[in-house]
């Protein structure tokens, strides 16, 4: 199998143009709110001050990982399609929705169960930190489409360069 049949079937387009938005939208996404939670202070995230690992670890990985998908993204070489952008957003807000719900049951269910510390909180201030964090993650998932929609790749093919991959290699 060459590289050319495989960047033509279903499964690579799939993974390519579905799953890229959501793995953009949830990492850039993440790593937004992580910095956010942590300027909230303590009541909304804990922030290391133990270890300098921890602090390394928490705080620069989440920055050093979204600079490098952000870069990632405008290198990438995706099939734009914006006739499903509302069914495949509905579908990620419905993810996170389920996602965010588990975790306020589990935390408000078991004490020893608190993954967050904003989820000790009262349930309204939860709610209003879970708006702000669909909301985030909506911008986002627009950024997505819009450097897709107006990515001039003669600029980005300038400043990167080409690669050419060898179709024998498979």
């Amino acid at each position: 199998m060459t590289i050319s049949e495989i960047r033509n079937s279903g499964f690579y387009k799939f993974i390519t143009n579905k799953m890229s938005k959501f793995s953009f939208t949830l990492c850039i996404g993440v790593c937004i709110c992580y910095w956010l939670l942590c300027l909230g202070g303590e009541a909304l995230m804990t922030f290391p001050t133990d270890s300098i690992f921890l602090a390394f670890l928490g705080l620069y990985l989440h920055l050093i990982i979204g600079i490098i998908i952000f870069l990632e993204i405008l290198n990438s070489d995706i099939d734009f399609t914006e006739d499903k952008f509302l069914r495949d957003f509905l579908i990620f807000m419905a993810i996170d929705l389920i996602y965010g719900s588990v975790l306020v049951v589990l935390a408000k269910t078991y004490e020893r169960c608190k993954i967050y510390p904003f989820l000790s909180l009262d349930l309204n201030t939860i709610v209003l930190v879970n708006i702000v964090l669909l909301v985030i993650f909506f911008n986002v998932y627009q950024m997505f489409y819009f450097i897709h929609k107006h990515k001039d790749n003669n600029k980005l093919t300038k400043f990167y360069g080409t690669i050419t991959i060898s179709e024998n290699l498979i």
